[in-house]
C-alpha cells in the first residue's frame, strides 16, 4: 500500500467506487496501477489519480 499516491473511482449514476490509497489486491489491475507507482515515486508531493466513467449501463 502507498500512502502517498491516493486512487478515487467515481461512476455516474452510482458516485464513488473508490477512495483509498493505492494498494495491488484482488486479481484485477488497471492502467491507474502502471502510472500511480512511477508517479509516487517521482513526485514528493501526494498524488491523486482519478478514472472516472460516464456508466452507460
Amino acid at each position: 500500500m502507498r500512502n502517498d499516491v491516493r486512487f478515487v473511482q467515481y461512476m455516474s449514476g452510482k458516485g464513488p467506487l473508490r477512495n483509498e490509497w493505492m494498494t495491488v489486491a484482488g486479481n484485477n489491475l488497471g492502467p491507474e496501477y502502471g502510472i500511480g507507482h512511477p508517479l509516487g515515486n517521482a513526485i514528493d508531493t501526494p498524488v491523486m489519480i482519478l478514472k472516472v466513467c460516464i456508466g452507460n449501463s
